[in-house]
């Protein structure tokens, strides 16, 4: 390990993802000001784009630590996260910050992190060193019990004011029975992604790739739908199961533009009916507010209002200089 210095805070350089492992394995009962969990500083270690960490001490205590790596799928952008003690957070925060920031930065390409709203003093740390926010992600469930309750009766009902004359078929009878409909629905899939991930876009991938990514093995084929006009599809849901064998959970969804956006509201509802129909008792979301059909779903119905993911993103870095 080097040994970065100063009177108060030594700053340990991880030689690699093995080493930054064993140590995580040490702090986990430990309190930390995490800015999410744990688990993103151990994410980024397991990462196959594991670029460098490095661990805070103070009086031969563990005080922090930070990770950064890059995603695949995201390419254009560093992942950054930080674990530290509540009682390290402003003196080991800043040399953490310093120390990955300094050897995770890339000409013209973002560092961005992912902290919990709750975390304000991490977050005030985060925006000393130039972070902004650009999006907020709701991690959110929908206890199915809600909807059938007389305050949230679920209907199919035409108060979504519906643009024109539509066919709704679910993704099972799409594959089998309008096969030519598949690379039609991947393109727009793959259109309106890369729309809502403006700030960090995915990378370059073939049709395929996107294809496969639409219909994992863990996708519930019945439960996912798609909204036929005379143009073409204008929107689709899928649903997805999880480890939970009480809880699926709601996928990516989208439209053809704007004005299609009444039908991802009345899938979303059809999702809910099949959940409720097949004895399923909550569905599972993680509901982007850059995404205005996922929006437009969690604000229809009861979903629960935990605190938000914040995302942040730092293009240049801004040093602090101790007084």
């Amino acid at each position: 390990m080097r040994l970065v210095t100063n009177p108060r805070i030594q700053i340990l350089t991880l030689p690699d993802r093995a080493e930054g492992q064993r140590w995580i394995s040490q702090i986990a009962g430990v309190e930390m000001q995490t800015g999410g969990s744990l688990e993103f500083v151990m994410r980024g270690f397991g990462s196959p784009g594991y670029r460098s960490a490095f661990m805070a001490l103070q009086e031969d205590q563990i005080a922090g630590m930070a990770v950064s790596w890059k995603a695949e799928f995201h390419p254009f952008c560093t992942y950054v996260a930080m674990a530290i003690t509540p009682d390290s957070l402003e003196e080991a925060g800043r040399r953490l910050l310093d120390e990955i920031v300094k050897r995770s930065e890339e000409p013209g390409r973002p560092l961005q992190t992912s902290i919990r709203e709750t975390e304000s003093k991490l977050a005030s740390l985060y925006s000393q060193y130039g972070f902004q926010e650009v999006r907020r992600t709701y991690l959110t469930a929908l206890p199915l019990e809600l909807v059938c309750d007389s305050r949230f009766e679920l209907e199919i009902d035409q108060t979504v004011n519906l643009p024109q004359h539509y066919e709704i078929i679910n993704m099972s009878v799409l594959l089998s029975g309008r096969p030519h409909l598949t690379e039609e629905l991947v393109r727009l899939v793959k259109r309106y992604y890369e729309a809502t991930h403006t700030v960090n876009p995915p990378g370059e991938f073939a049709l395929e790739r996107w294809e496969q990514l639409c219909f994992s093995e863990d996708v519930v084929l019945e439960g996912s739908y798609v909204v036929i006009t005379k143009h073409g599809i204008a929107a689709y849901a899928f649903l997805h199961k999880t480890d939970q064998p009480e809880a699926l959970e709601l996928g990516w969804r989208g439209t053809r533009d704007a004005g299609s956006l009444p039908y991802s509201v009345l899938l979303a509802s059809l999702q809910i009916r099949f959940a409720l129909d097949h004895g399923y008792k909550q569905l599972e979301a993680e509901i982007d507010t850059t995404d205005p059909c996922a929006m437009a779903m969690f604000e229809r119905y009861p979903f629960s209002r935990e605190a938000a993911l914040i995302t942040y993103q730092n293009t240049i870095h801004t040093k602090l200089v101790e007084s």
